[in-house]
């Protein structure tokens, strides 16, 4: 079992998939995710973690708010 730690987050939003950017936390069916890429023409939002890559294609995607209300970026791995 991966556990993804965010260290500070100020909470959630639900935003439209095509605003989400590589990088971004993502909370997916209660998992933490990583954003990794957006294919806006197939609708389709890649996202990964330490052991598992998909594809979704919801139309809003709830991700974790930094101090600034704006996504929480991923440090890169």
């Amino acid at each position: 079992m991966e556990i993804i730690m965010i260290a500070h987050h100020f909470g959630t939003d639900e935003i439209p998939r095509q605003c989400v950017t590589p990088g971004d936390y993502v909370l997916h069916e209660g998992r933490t995710y990583i954003a990794s890429a957006n294919n806006i023409k197939k609708r389709k939002l890649y996202i990964r973690n330490l052991t598992t890559k998909t594809c979704i294609t919801d139309r809003m995607i709830k991700v974790f708010l930094g101090r600034d209300g704006l996504p929480v970026k991923a440090e890169s791995w």
